[in-house]
């Protein structure tokens, strides 16, 4: 009984290993697919943040030029402002007509 006992055992234990194997196998596999999974996304990250980067330096281009255009805005609004105050006031008096008396004929 001891033979058969220590067969039955090294069945077992044999049985568990090849399993083990397999499940590592499967595991590996597994773990070189997301490993290559995350190498893609880190890639795709990288570029995103590139890419939020530039639209930041643009953004702050951007802002640079309106700000340049306000103040040139500004700067044409007053001096409008100064030559209309500049500009003596001219009055409209009432001019009165002659009329012509007689008839058309």
């Amino acid at each position: 009984m001891t033979r058969t006992m220590g067969l039955l055992s090294l069945l077992v234990l044999g049985g568990a290993l090849a399993a083990t194997g397999c499940e590592d196998k499967v595991c590996q596999e597994a773990l070189g697919k997301a490993t290559a999974a995350k190498a893609e996304i880190l890639k795709s990250a990288e570029a995103m943040n590139n890419e939020f980067t530039a639209s930041k330096a643009k953004l702050a281009a951007t802002e640079k030029n309106l700000e340049a255009a306000e103040k040139a805005v500004d700067e044409c609004k007053e001096a409008a402002a100064k030559a209309e105050e500049k500009k003596p006031a001219k009055t409209k008096g009432k001019k009165a007509k002659k009329g012509k008396k007689g008839k058309r004929k």
